[in-house]
């Protein structure tokens, strides 16, 4: 099913240097193979004239007025890192010992090829009742501002019907095909900054040192006690992920210091409350409010992609197909985190089945030829059943 072409399409489109929000020829690679395939391609583009982003949608439509079926994803990648810790170049899409290395090889370049792979195998026994759709963004790692967006704002202006979406995020915990994902939580990025006196630290009563209120501030945010009804969504959580503070000099009290931090909560909380109980923390430690600032924002709440997961067709379709692959029934969660999966979701029913994401961002990124094969399997029996 998987073919040597296949793979070769595939090391072609991890060789473009696809680094969030750059295209670099990945978005025409494909569209150019879709179309071999019968499919018809539109490329857009938009941006605000200092930063702009293309974005594929390609369809093949069948006589019968039938369901669609859309597979979601996106070719931009996360910047490489260090180069020099790579194995090979992590453009260069080497294969060694069934292994493929290459920045996207899972997140998320060979679901795409995995889920064409399948199509064009499909294509070649069956017909579809309806039509087969390809939605692909090149800013999903970025600020996701010009990409899915508009994208499917263009898609409600021109009346294009998707049904059903399949993202191909690599949302495999142990083998290929083990976890089906059906939400995710929500995500909220904070920043606070809180200002004191600089001064020598011989004459501590003449300064006001601010990292001591840092300290007990990110205390009482670690120590939280969030609820947890909604079992689907794992527990809220806070991590640190930046603190900043530099006064120049051993002996010099700071004047201010930076605290950043990401929660990641179920429904039980929204970016309001979130907010409500940062700002209550800091005020409870920084009274004057002319001594602190707080930056935030979100990617969005906690949500689910299934109007009803206990009844939901595609949840059952993803389920049976994985089932008939891999020999054993699948786990539904909301393991993981955000994909472009919480704007499609208003748009149609969305499930993610992909490869492992083990290596994702990683150094050395990879995945095995068999796991995609794997993978490709069970995107065919998904669109076998979807269209039965």
């Amino acid at each position: 099913m998987l073919q040597d072409k296949h793979i070769k399409l595939l090391q072609n489109l991890i060789k473009c240097k696809s680094i969030t929000p750059t295209n670099d020829g990945a978005l025409e690679l494909l569209s150019d193979y879709l179309e071999i395939l019968g499919f018809k391609s539109q490329i857009k583009t938009f941006g605000d004239g200092s930063e702009e982003v293309m974005n594929l949608y390609s369809v093949l439509t069948s006589e019968s007025d039938g369901k669609n079926l859309c597979f979601g994803g996106h070719t931009d990648v996360v910047p490489p890192g260090d180069i020099d810790q790579w194995s090979a170049d992590p453009f260069d899409a080497i294969i060694t010992n069934g292994i493929l290395y290459g920045r996207g090889a899972v997140d998320m370049k060979s679901s795409i090829i995995s889920f064409i792979a399948a199509v064009e195998h499909y294509l070649k026994t069956k017909n579809p009742f309806g039509s087969i759709s390809f939605l692909i963004t090149a800013d999903e790692e970025g600020p996701s501002i010009y990409g899915i967006n508009p994208m499917i704002k263009w898609m409600y202006d021109h009346q294009i019907k998707i049904d059903h979406c399949i993202i191909g995020e690599p949302v495999s915990k142990g083998k290929v095909g083990d976890n089906i994902k059906i939400g995710a939580r929500g995500s909220a990025n904070f920043v606070v900054k809180v200002y004191g006196i600089q001064g020598h630290v011989a004459y501590n009563h003449l300064t006001d040192n601010p990292v001591r209120k840092a300290n007990k501030i990110l205390s009482d945010l670690l120590e939280y006690n969030f609820t947890h009804k909604n079992l689907i969504f794992d527990k809220s959580n806070v991590e640190i992920t930046k603190i900043a503070c530099d006064s120049g000099a051993e002996n010099v009290v700071p004047e201010s210091i930076i605290m950043r931090f990401n929660y990641r909560y179920g429904d039980d909380y929204n970016y309001e409350k979130l907010y409500e109980i940062v700002e209550g923390v800091v005020k409870k430690h920084v009274p004057n409010e002319s001594d602190y600032e707080i930056e935030s924002k979100t990617s969005g709440d906690a949500a689910l992609w299934v109007k009803e997961p206990n009844s939901s067709d595609l949840i059952s379709i993803a389920k049976e197909s994985i089932e008939k692959i891999t020999g054993k029934a699948p786990e539904v969660s909301t393991y993981g985190g955000t994909s472009d999966a919480r704007f499609i979701r208003k748009y149609c029913e969305v499930v993610e089945v992909g490869l492992l994401g083990t290596t994702a961002h990683h150094i050395d990124e990879n995945t095995s030829l068999e796991d995609i094969e794997t993978l490709t399997k069970i995107y065919f029996e998904m669109i076998s059943n979807y269209f039965c």
